[in-house]
């Protein structure tokens, strides 16, 4: 008689070497820990975790809110410490060369350098696979609360698709002025001051956010419970390569795109596309102003323009993290440059009844006189 062999989901997932490995919560935290580091800068205290090393250099992200203190020229003599959990890899001003390379204060991203420097330990820089998240997926985020250790923080996805804006009637400490009208994920998971700046992973390891803040008012006064908030990481990726790429230690030149509730809008060297979405996920164009070779992108684009695909992608229900990552990944550049380009940028739009494509090659983006 032939045995009759049963093999359950959890065995075939163990067995199967073409799926990524999912991790517990322990798991998680033990590999990535040693990636994360505490962050001071001045009198504030963050979180930061590894994204890039070459044999000389390290390379990690925090908030920008994190280190704001040492951009002002009044506060050079600040001391900027990088503390990476386990091991005796731990940084300083006083004794190393540790650069911010590119911020962005719409995004509150910066990007740290620690240059000539080798790790004690092995760590394993934290990556993003381009996946978007769904609601309801398990997280965990990783930051330090007290500035001496890390922490785990476990929760939920609660909302992929959000568009944060505090109203502009309320106060400051309700409505911190970098995160007006910014694309971000809404998480429960627990995030408290010093975690700010750390990574939001999933379960298999890859990149979901950065940690930005909890908050803990709605726009009446109200108290709120696990309202947590992470940049997207489809977003704060290109930003971040960027900045490694053309470390200018200034602001990350690139395109806004903004949603159509937005009161005012935020002045970037490369200019803004404004959208709104309607009900059935259909972006419509109602301004654009951008620097580009041959003129601007309003040439091609004008208001009330459908957009329809970006590339071979169409955009009808997309969130808006991916429809500002859509557009940020073509156009994180320095402005100053003669030489970058990217890939060509195709848009499909329909004007009235009909379909129009636009290539955009060789974008070269020079500063407006």
């Amino acid at each position: 008689m032939a045995a009759l062999v049963v093999f359950t989901s959890a065995t075939f997932v163990a067995c199967n070497p073409y799926l990524p490995t999912r991790y517990t919560a322990k798991q998680l935290f033990q590999t990535y820990a040693p990636s994360t580091a505490i962050v001071k800068a001045g009198s504030q205290t963050g979180t930061g975790f590894l994204v890039h090393q070459t044999p000389y250099n390290v390379y990690l992200v925090t908030n920008y809110h994190v280190v704001i203190e040492l951009l002002d020229e009044e506060n050079v003599s600040l001391m900027l410490n990088v503390h990476f959990f386990g091991g005796q890899d731990i940084f300083d001003t006083n004794q190393h060369s540790i650069h911010i390379i590119g911020y962005d204060e719409y995004f509150d991203l910066a990007v740290l350098r620690i240059e000539n420097v080798t790790l004690y330990k092995p760590r394993v820089p934290i990556r993003h696979t381009n996946s978007n998240p769904q609601t309801a997926q398990e997280l965990l985020a990783i930051g330090s609360i007290d500035g001496t250790s890390l922490s785990a923080f476990g929760g939920l996805m609660s909302n992929p698709d959000h568009i944060l804006d505090f109203g502009i009637s309320q106060s400051d400490a309700m409505r911190p002025p970098r995160y007006r009208f910014v694309p971000v994920y809404q998480v429960s998971v627990n995030l408290n001051p010093g975690t700010s700046g750390g990574p939001v992973l999933d379960m298999y390891g890859n990149l979901v956010g950065v940690s930005a803040f909890q908050q803990p008012f709605d726009t009446e006064g109200r108290p709120l419970i696990g309202v947590s908030f992470a940049i997207p990481a489809t977003i704060a990726m290109p930003l971040i390569k960027h900045a490694i790429s053309n470390p200018t230690g200034g602001a990350i030149s690139r395109m806004s795109v903004y949603a159509d509730s937005i009161q005012s809008l935020e002045s970037t060297s490369l200019g803004h596309l404004r959208l709104t979405r309607t009900l059935d996920g259909t972006y419509c164009v109602q301004s654009v102003s951008s620097l580009s070779p041959s003129g601007t992108l309003g040439t091609w684009l004008q208001a009330d323009d459908v957009l329809t695909s970006i590339g071979n992608t169409a955009v009808a229900g997309f969130t808006w993290a991916q429809i500002t990552a859509s557009f940020i990944q073509y156009f994180p550049r320095n402005a100053l440059s003669s030489t970058l380009q990217t890939e060509p940028l195709s848009l499909t739009f329909m004007r009235g009844n009909q379909t129009h494509t636009v290539t955009i090659d060789s974008f070269v983006m020079q500063v407006a006189t």
